[in-house]
């Protein structure tokens, strides 16, 4: 097999020196397959999704006609994939899949993700707010777990955890009130969602919060819906005094949706309280010093296909970015009264990040946490780190206290779960403390 693909391989770099690449068509097949195709400009076959079972790619109509004579099984969803986009909609039954037909072409893909495209438009635009979003670009390659690969082994330096007094006190100014506040002027702003003024306003919020903090802050502009919508990330950094170069990320997306989102969004769960951590653990580490930097990032347009994480990772990488973890957190103040218990997704590779979460919480903010090694959790945005090569964990609450205020208007503060909102800032804190190291001064002699 892998011979005839490779002559098929080359009897296309014939093709293509003599002629323009026909077009593009997006497949699915097997991880195997995939794995054995030669990928890169000269093929043009790039694989941009991954599923449990299978991957999507892209692919010149030649080429794929190339690889299918030579024996190569896969299937072709969209066999003109120009001036569209899609994305990949997290829904199961078909009841759901009747829904999204209403509006565009709905591909259930595996038991819980549809592929959906409405053509050139957004799907945020068109689709209701029941759905979690993100969008797949065709126009790049990711970084897949192909198959018989190894867990990534965890950065050297970074064994146990060991108990610190200056994280141990660090821990402690964790305010539950600073929290609320910080939830509630989030949720005045009575809209984040990307494209309103309210979603300007309050990055110019969290932008100026972070100055008077004294971090070194910037805001990161990117466009999307074909150049249509201008937003902001909002980056603070405070910079490590022995490996200044490499990164310690924390984040959140900042950016709110409901079912009438432009006038009323308030995202106090969703995710006004991540954000609100993220606010928190830059107040007390502003003025601590560790031996790597820290970033806090608070992402936009999560909401409409992961946009601005997307937008981060991607410039990250092609500058060559060494970032130690990343601590996506992703709602994490709505709980039942009794269980209380935080979610970790990790994928393989970033398996070690999940168990040091664990093992900081445990030595500094103990709480009920389960880790789950599921690398498709294509939900939030450590999946844009993931998908670029990086250790990323996504911290949430539990999925059987799931917020029946999801993306609506009724999403607000007195829902919340303080305690648990804060029991999560401490062990986040702990964690972005832990990784970052902190610094002891050399003695002179």
């Amino acid at each position: 097999m892998l011979r005839r693909i490779a002559v098929a391989a080359a009897a296309f770099f014939l093709l293509i020196a003599a002629a323009p690449p026909p077009g593009a068509v997006l497949v699915r097949l097997s991880p195997e397959a995939a794995a054995a195709i030669p990928a890169g400009p000269e093929t043009g076959f790039k694989v941009v999704g991954q599923l449990r079972s299978s991957v999507l790619a892209v692919a010149p109509r030649a080429f794929w006609a190339s690889l299918t004579e030579a024996g190569v099984a896969g299937e072709i969803l969209d066999g003109s994939v120009r001036a569209k986009k899609y994305f990949l909609v997290l829904a199961s039954g078909p009841e759901a899949v009747d829904r999204l037909k209403k509006h565009g072409t709905a591909i259930p893909l595996d038991e819980r993700t549809v592929l959906f495209s409405a053509g050139a438009r957004e799907a945020r635009e068109v689709l209701p707010a029941e759905f979690r979003i993100q969008r797949l670009r065709l126009d790049r390659g990711i970084v897949w777990n192909r198959p018989g690969g190894k867990a990534s082994e965890p950065p050297a330096g970074w064994g146990e955890v060991a108990a610190d007094s200056r994280i141990t006190a660090w821990v402690a100014k964790v305010s539950k009130t600073n929290l609320t506040a910080n939830i509630q002027t989030l949720q005045n702003f009575q809209t984040r969602y990307t494209s309103t003024a309210g979603c300007t306003n309050s990055g110019t919020a969290l932008y100026n919060r972070f100055v008077q903090m004294g971090l070194p802050t910037a805001y990161e502009s990117f466009s999307f819906n074909s150049g249509r919508i201008t937003t902001r990330n909002v980056i603070a950094t405070l910079k490590g005094k022995k490996t200044p170069s490499q990164y310690v990320i924390v984040c959140a997306h900042y950016d709110s949706y409901s079912n009438k989102p432009k006038t009323l969004a308030p995202g106090a769960d969703d995710n006004a309280s991540s954000t609100a951590a993220v606010l928190e653990i830059a107040r007390i580490l502003a003025s601590a010093s560790f031996e790597y930097s820290v970033k806090f990032i608070c992402f936009s347009a999560e909401e409409w296909g992961l946009y601005g994480s997307d937008y981060y990772a991607r410039r990250a990488k092609s500058r060559g970015e060494k970032i130690i973890g990343v601590i996506n957190m992703d709602m994490i103040a709505y709980t039942d009264a009794t269980r209380k218990k935080l979610e970790l997704y990790v994928n393989s590779s970033s398996n070690w990040l999940g168990t040091k979460f664990q093992q900081s919480a445990a030595t500094y903010a103990p709480m009920a946490i389960a880790k789950y090694i599921d690398g498709y959790a294509d939900w939030s945005d450590h999946w844009s780190f993931w998908n670029r090569g990086y250790y990323a964990l996504c911290g949430i609450e539990s999925a059987a206290d799931w917020n029946p205020y999801y993306h609506r208007t009724t999403d607000t503060i007195d829902k919340l779960n303080k305690d648990f909102c804060t029991a999560v800032t401490k062990a986040a804190l702990a964690t972005t403390a832990v990784l970052a190291k902190p610094y002891t001064p050399t003695a002179v002699k």
